[in-house]
């Protein structure tokens, strides 16, 4: 057996023991997302106040999109999820994407993607507990630049999009799909995003939709001074909360940082 099959076995064999034995009764951001599905599916509200700290705070084309694993009960769709999350179609998957973007690999696939789980392990397992969606956003966005290595700016265009509905910050990627001047990406992904959020219409109906944004924005701005504080906040906005408390200062630095980084980023990859 080669030695990333091994890697894969090893992985796989883990994570299922993982789940029997501590995963099975937690993964509480992946109850957020089946509750979300499951309003979508009967075109309910999805943004709810007594939802508490686990409010849905992602578009509702996600909700949308998600819609398949409310067809199962909760039990079994975290199985699903948690299985397609860990196993070679996403965790592996990830690592062997981010391994392939190397510019210059000086050593075996199998050996770095060994060391990326050693490093990134206990953040992948983090990850994994939760049922969070940021390995599913990892493999969308890695494959997305794969494909423009390959010369396939279209498709590249739609993964990028896709990631937005995944997880609003993908929109972060679009100032930079823009300044590289490939025009068949550019439109491949407005076309598409223009889909994804148009979704929810076929279930909601227009004008629906339009409250349901209006509802998501709400959503996200009211709850996120709370969770400036949270320790898996790992912003700049949440750095300079922690260290300066809430108020102008940590705002202002916190968009000065941001700037600084996206500057940063045009710099080297411009």
């Amino acid at each position: 057996m080669k030695g990333y099959q091994l890697l894969i076995a090893a992985v796989v064999l883990g994570v299922l023991a993982a789940f029997a034995l501590n995963v099975s009764n937690r993964m509480a951001d992946f109850e957020v997302y089946w509750r979300g599905a499951s309003r979508a599916a009967a075109a309910e509200p999805l943004y709810r106040a007594d939802d508490e700290h686990y409010r849905f705070k992602y578009l509702p084309a996600f909700a949308v999109l998600t819609i398949p694993l409310s067809f199962v009960p909760l039990p079994a769709a975290k199985v699903a999820w948690f299985a397609g999350s860990a196993s070679a179609a996403l965790l592996v998957l990830l690592i062997c994407i981010s391994v392939r973007l190397l510019p210059e690999r000086r050593r075996p696939t199998a050996l770095l993607a060994l060391i990326g789980v050693v490093v990134l392990g206990k953040f992948f397992g983090h990850e994994l507990i939760l049922g969070q969606v940021n390995l599913l956003f990892g493999v969308l966005a890695g494959a997305a630049f794969l494909t423009m290595r390959a010369g396939n700016e279209s498709a590249a265009g739609v993964l990028l999009a896709v990631t937005v509905a995944i997880k609003p910050y993908g929109l972060l990627f679009m100032p930079w799909l823009v300044a590289r001047g490939k025009l068949s990406s550019v439109v491949a992904a407005v076309v598409t995003g223009v889909v994804v959020a148009l979704l929810p219409v076929a279930i909601y109906g227009f004008s629906e939709t339009i409250a349901l944004h209006q509802a998501w924005w709400n959503t996200v701005t009211e709850t996120t001074p709370s969770n400036l504080l949270n320790p898996d906040n790992v912003s700049f906005a949440s750095m300079w909360v922690k260290w300066l408390g809430a108020g102008t200062a940590a705002t202002s630095l916190a968009i000065i940082s941001g700037v600084a980084a996206l500057g940063a980023a045009v710099l080297v990859f411009l």
